[in-house]
C-alpha cells in the first residue's frame, strides 16, 4: 500500500484579548501552508480606532498572503472567494464575526425575544459547519481564532450576556470538530486538544 498524505488539519486557537492569538495562528498558517495562505478577516471599521487596528493587522502579514475582508457569512467562500492556490485558510476572529452577525440580524438586540437569539446562533453554526466542510473538502488547512469569553465577569447588559453564551457554544461547536485547539495565555500556547506539530 502506498503511504497516504496526512489530512489537512482544522485548528482552533482561542483565548483572552492580547494572549497571542493571531500571531501564533499566523505561525500555524506558515507551518502548514505549502501553496499559499488565505487571510479572512472579520473586523469592521467602524470608527477610526478599529481602522488603525485593521492596519496594524495587515501591515503584520507576510507580504505574499491574501487577504479576504468578510463580516458574515463565511462559508461565501465557495462562491465569490479568492481563487488561487492557496491551501490554508485563516479566520480572524470568530469573536468579531458572531457580533456582526447578531448586529446585523437584530435590529435592537436589547429588545429581541429570546428565540431571535437563537437564529443568529443556529446561523452561525450553519455558516462555520459549511465553511469547515468547504475547507476540508478542497484539502486545506483551516485555522480558526476566536476569543475565549467564559473567564470573566458575567456581563451587565442583556445582549452582552447572550452574545457571550452564543460565542460561547460557538466556540464548544468548533473545538469538537477541530482536530487541535490550542489556549493562549500571556503568549504561551497550550494544547488542550489533539497532537500540535507546527
Amino acid at each position: 500500500m502506498g503511504r497516504t498524505e496526512p489530512r489537512a488539519p482544522v485548528l482552533l486557537v482561542t483565548g483572552g484579548v492580547r494572549s497571542g492569538k493571531s500571531a501564533y495562528a499566523e505561525a500555524a498558517a506558515a507551518q502548514l501552508s505549502r501553496g499559499g495562505v488565505l487571510y479572512l478577516a472579520t473586523a469592521y471599521a467602524g470608527d477610526d480606532e478599529m481602522a488603525d487596528r485593521i492596519r496594524r493587522h495587515q501591515a503584520s502579514r507576510p507580504a505574499g498572503w491574501t487577504t479576504w475582508e468578510r463580516t458574515s457569512r463565511l462559508a461565501g467562500i465557495a462562491q465569490d472567494g479568492p481563487t488561487g492556490d492557496w491551501d490554508c485558510l485563516i479566520v480572524d476572529c470568530l469573536a468579531n464575526l458572531v457580533s456582526n452577525v447578531m448586529f446585523d440580524q437584530l435590529e435592537r438586540p436589547d429588545e429581541a425575544e429570546p428565540e431571535r437569539f437563537d437564529q443568529v446562533e443556529a446561523s452561525l453554526l450553519q455558516d462555520l459547519t459549511a465553511l469547515v466542510d468547504f475547507t476540508r473538502g478542497r484539502g486545506s488547512s483551516l485555522v480558526l481564532v476566536s476569543n475565549e469569553v467564559g473567564l470573566g465577569l458575567v456581563p451587565e447588559g442583556r445582549s452582552s450576556r447572550y452574545y457571550r453564551d452564543i460565542l460561547g457554544r460557538v466556540n464548544q461547536a468548533l473545538a469538537a470538530t477541530a482536530d487541535a485547539v490550542v489556549l493562549m495565555v500571556c503568549g504561551q500556547a497550550l494544547a488542550i486538544k489533539g497532537a500540535v506539530a507546527w
